[in-house]
């Protein structure tokens, strides 16, 4: 008996809902195997991850940022370009590139600091998940289509959210009006009029037109990111937290 399996639509939308169930099941079974007393699973599991990642390759401390943005921004295809750009690993080309469900992570080293990436998933259902790594971030990098001005109102509102979070006070935020190899994308300065962040005045950030397809905009975000954090309020009370002291 033949069954209707629904279009190609519905399979890709029931895939995207199957694999966050199964995300969110490790997220529960790390919050099992980290006990009770963890109280941020996810980081808990990813320190394990970067700690043996650090003693297997002889490196010292990492700066942690954060990709964030709504899905479709372009996040994933930002980190692949900072892959090519900055190490010798080779980025996936943007068409082989597929919406992140849970997360991507990628290392690279930027005028001798070493910086690990942590890519989540921007789709509605899992930025739920994103405040889970905001207690380690040393900053925040976040991803806005510049090119499609129908989503801004949902990326202000899920930036908001970000910035409202105890955990990321005093993260540097470094926004990046994404896709300005397509003619449609508005500047960086028309952007940030449109978001008109209140909360911005608060910390250290910068807007950055950038294109994660070409590379353009891209080394001079992450230097600034990178000369920011370097002499954040933030990175001092992270080293002090970790118990670490000197450069990061």
């Amino acid at each position: 008996m033949l069954r209707n399996r629904g279009t190609k639509k519905e399979l890709e939308e029931n895939r995207e809902k199957i694999s966050l169930q199964n995300y969110k099941r490790q997220l529960l079974f790390f919050t099992r195997l980290n006990g009770r007393s963890s109280q941020n699973p996810a980081i808990n599991s990813i320190k394990m991850l970067t700690h043996f990642y650090c003693q297997e390759s002889g490196l010292q401390t990492e700066f942690h940022v954060l990709i964030l943005g709504i899905d479709k921004a372009g996040k994933t295809t930002l980190l692949e370009k900072l892959k090519s750009v900055y190490s010798n690993l080779e980025g996936l080309p943007p068409d082989r590139i597929v919406p992140t469900v849970g997360l991507n992570i990628g290392r690279i080293e930027v005028s001798n600091t070493k910086l690990v990436f942590w890519d989540l998933g921007g789709q509605p259902g899992l930025r739920s998940i994103w405040e889970k790594y905001y207690e380690e971030a040393h900053a925040v990098i976040f991803v806005i289509d510049a090119a499609c001005p129908s989503r801004f109102e949902d990326s202000k509102s899920a930036l908001e959210k970000v910035l409202r979070h105890e955990d990321l006070k005093g993260a540097p935020l470094l926004i990046l009006a994404n896709k300005q190899d397509l003619s449609e994308a508005v500047s960086a300065e028309e952007l940030a009029r449109y978001l008109d962040l209140k909360k911005l005045d608060e910390r250290v950030y910068m807007f950055e037109a950038v294109s994660a397809f070409d590379g353009m905009g891209i080394k001079e975000g992450v230097e600034w990111l990178v000369e920011v954090m370097e002499r954040s309020k933030r990175t001092e009370t992270l080293r002090i937290r970790a118990g670490v002291t000197g450069p990061t």
